[in-house]
């Protein structure tokens, strides 16, 4: 298991409502920068939903999963066009999905579960995981998470990604 020097900026910079827990990263292989990036909605099947003796419905779930897919597609544009995850899977890219491991909404807090794929190796398995926490409302905890995948892929491709991301605005212009 490798440790980025991203974990470190991350839970020293300030930001007290989001972390990483480090022994959570797990990175199987390198990451090339891809042309596209898909997103697939975050599993709510096994997370535990905290509450005060509210039963939460699939619908609520389905819309916090909604919500953490918008924040992700719109965050991950910063490394490559992204957009919703379709069946058939295609051959090439990043997929980002995950699962949500605990809600509770009346507290705020989630913690989630974020999982990287490249599809050109899908039945290898994930290339990366890690485990991110937020507070301070929900929709902001979705911000967060989606912005630490984005910290976490820009940390892991590094240097391949820039070069290629200014590769390609040459090709656009």
């Amino acid at each position: 298991m490798k440790k980025h020097w991203f974990i470190a900026m991350l839970l020293m910079g300030g930001c007290s409502s989001m972390s990483v827990d480090p022994e959570s990263v797990i990175l199987t292989r390198s990451i090339n920068p891809p042309d596209t990036i898909y997103v697939r909605s975050f599993s709510t099947a096994t997370g535990e939903w905290v509450s005060t003796g509210e039963q939460y419905p699939e619908a609520f779930k389905q819309s916090q999963a909604a919500s953490l897919t918008s924040h992700l597609i719109d965050a991950l544009q910063q490394i490559a066009p992204t957009q919703a995850a379709a069946e058939p899977l295609p051959g090439q890219g990043l997929l980002v999905t995950g699962e949500f491991i605990k809600v509770d909404p009346g507290k705020g807090v989630s913690l989630t579960k974020v999982v990287v794929y490249d599809l050109e190796r899908f039945n290898k398995g994930p290339v990366a995981w890690f485990e991110a926490s937020a507070s301070g409302g929900l929709e902001t905890g979705w911000e967060k998470t989606a912005m630490t995948t984005v910290d976490f892929l820009e940390a892991k491709i590094g240097r391949k990604l820039r070069a290629a991301s200014r590769k390609g605005h040459r090709k656009k212009t």
